[in-house]
């Protein structure tokens, strides 16, 4: 009986130990800082711009990072204010808008390095 114990035991021990490492590792990447973050505005100068103006925030626009065999997609903010984690690499980005051009259309992410930048759409660009 004394044998049946002490095994209950180890594997109890080991079962919490692999439980506290599962929640560490969660708590570490979700505390993370994200590797791209910004806005989404409408060129100035636009004949269609933004209910609140060219050169106005943008949002909420739907934007898609593909790169590196993989396609993320994320929704601004109604601000046009963003964040988003993304592996090292380099990205093509587009809009969900129809017509719309998006500048810069391609962006390189560092591992471990928060890139800031501002996306400027110009609407009716084809």
């Amino acid at each position: 009986m004394k044998s049946r114990s002490g095994g209950y035991r180890r594997v109890v021990r080991v079962a919490l130990i692999v439980l506290l490492a599962a929640v560490v590792c969660a708590v570490a990447t979700a505390a993370t800082a994200p590797t791209l973050v910004g806005h989404v505005t409408v060129a100035s100068g636009e004949p269609q711009c933004s209910p609140k103006g060219c050169g106005a925030p943008l949002g909420p626009v739907t934007l898609r990072f593909a790169g590196n065999a993989r396609v993320r997609v994320l929704k601004t903010a109604a601000s046009g204010a963003f964040r988003a984690w993304l592996p090292a690499g380099t990205y093509r980005v587009t809009s969900g808008l129809d017509g719309a051009a998006i500048s810069p259309a391609h962006v390189t992410i560092r591992a471990g390095v928060t890139r800031r930048v501002t996306f400027v759409l110009r609407l009716n660009a084809t």
